[in-house]
């Protein structure tokens, strides 16, 4: 059965379907503000830490890996309570929280602070703005409005707001071309993955369906690894379904032998892997074995061929198309794609 019957907007209680259309929206916000209030001390760097959890830690995934070949300091991503011990003077140190009151991005802060790294906000206001203000840090409050009502679905503010402040700190070689490009790849999703249009025609709902009820795994390489786990995060709190991701060359070192035990488990799983002419050859071919491989061990398999000119404009499709598919299987599991009642309950009980 497919059409859009099935997609039921009575799940969607906070219209979330309009955050996922609001994320190019999100990026061009970000990035009218080409003011710099940053210190020129802050260029002296010799490493970069980028502190956050959950959804809001994802932007620096997708930096990482998307932003590889233009970052001119190393990239590290921090996702604990506290910070390695090399962090330093010469370290920034980049607190991202969509809240602003995140426990464990604040002791990182803390931690920061008495190591004397130099440290900057990205939030949404709460307790990180008042520190910001206290100890006069540069920070980047972005105010989310009704465009983005979770982290998840607010990650082209911090995407966005990550690029232009690494950009203004001359460690991330950007330019207003590259983000337009972004914009426009996900708008181009956004067309052909918005819910009026019908499962048929709708690659979103359905990749969705094929994922229902099974063990995704996401596959990608290179530039493409962060925006895997961005849309494993988003199946596993968009679409309440267990979801993880793995990448291009090192899964070939160990994951193919896992599928031998136990026996029939791999006809429960799906594979989503995202395919690109801009990989190296080897990982293109590598690639193209591990879903042969794969088929004939009795996985499922969906191939996404990306279709960007540049590794920012495949960046930013995947992380539009992610959203959606995400969003969708939320509404075949019959689920509200906003709550995350387990992660709530669990914060309570921390607290």
């Amino acid at each position: 059965m497919s059409g859009n019957q099935d997609f039921n907007l009575k799940y969607d209680r906070e219209d979330i379907a309009f955050c996922l259309k609001s994320m190019p929206e999100q990026v061009s916000r970000i990035w009218l503000n080409d003011g710099d209030n940053i210190p020129a001390t802050f260029q002296k760097i010799e490493n970069i830490v980028v502190a956050g959890m959950g959804g809001s830690s994802l932007a620096g995934h997708f930096i990482q890996s998307v932003g590889a070949d233009f970052l001119k300091k190393p990239l590290f991503l921090q996702r604990d309570y506290k910070l390695p011990a090399w962090v330093d003077k010469k370290t920034l140190l980049i607190a991202v929280s969509f809240s602003g009151n995140t426990e464990e991005t604040l002791e990182m802060v803390k931690d920061g602070l008495a190591k004397k790294a130099k440290v900057l906000i990205i939030a949404g206001g709460g307790k990180l703005e008042r520190i910001a203000k206290k100890h006069k840090l540069p920070a980047f409050i972005f105010e989310t409005q009704d465009l983005a009502k979770k982290p998840r679905f607010g990650l082209g503010f911090m995407i966005g707001a990550l690029m232009l402040v690494l950009k203004q700190l001359k460690v991330l070689t950007v330019t207003k071309k590259a983000v337009k490009e972004m914009v426009e790849a996900m708008n181009e999703v956004i067309d052909t993955c918005i819910l009026d249009v019908e499962e048929r025609d709708n690659p979103a709902k359905a990749v969705a369906r094929e994922m229902l009820g099974k063990t995704v795994l996401l596959i990608g390489a290179e530039h493409l690894v962060g925006c895997s786990h961005i849309v494993s995060n988003q199946i596993n709190e968009t679409g309440k379904q267990f979801a993880c991701y793995l990448s291009v060359p090192e899964l070939n070192h160990h994951f193919l032998e896992s599928l031998s035990f136990p026996k029939n488990e791999a006809s429960r799983l799906v594979a989503l892997i995202f395919n690109s002419d801009l990989y190296n050859k080897r990982n293109q071919k590598r690639i193209n074995l591990t879903a042969e491989f794969l088929e004939k061990q009795g996985v499922q398999v969906i191939e996404y061929k990306t279709y960007g000119k540049t590794v920012w404009e495949e960046g930013a499709e995947i992380l539009q198309f992610g959203a959606f598919a995400a969003y969708y299987l939320a509404l075949l599991n019959k689920v509200d794609p906003a709550d995350i009642p387990i992660v709530d309950w669990f914060k309570r009980k921390m607290s």
